[in-house]
């Protein structure tokens, strides 16, 4: 087992200290993510968002792609499986400047208004999930 000094600790990157969350849909509560983090939108930074690197479960990659107006790159709406509210996007084609621009790698985005959010609780190395509650 390796334990990291406080220097070690200082020297990560930022966004490895960030809360985690599990992600439902607002509308229908079925679950949608189980590691999201908060982020905020490149082209309008008071727009708040989550963001995985893992391309979720619970949704679905709906309508066609398009090109976002700030740059270059190309989304596709993501949609929950339970009840098809539009949840978010999926970066589908990163262009060459934003990933030349420091990333997490996190290419799926959720709309704060689309989603309820619930923290992960870290004790040590292990993770704590909130349950879901499940729409019946």
């Amino acid at each position: 087992m390796t334990l990291e000094t406080p220097r070690q600790q200082q020297q990560r990157p930022a966004f490895l200290s960030q809360p985690v969350y599990q992600l439902a849909c607002a509308a229908c509560i079925r679950p949608l993510c189980l590691r999201a983090m908060k982020a905020v939108m490149l082209s309008d930074h008071s727009k708040e968002l989550y963001s995985t690197d893992m391309p979720p479960a619970g949704l679905q990659l709906v309508n066609d792609d398009r090109q976002v107006r700030h740059c270059t790159c190309r989304i596709r709406d993501s949609a929950c499986l339970g009840c098809g509210q539009v949840a978010g996007y999926h970066v589908t084609q990163p262009c060459s400047d934003c990933l030349k621009d420091q990333n997490n790698g996190h290419f799926w985005m959720f709309y704060s208004s689309a989603v309820v959010h619930y923290k992960r609780l870290r004790v040590g190395k292990f993770f704590f999930f909130l349950l879901f509650l499940t729409a019946t």
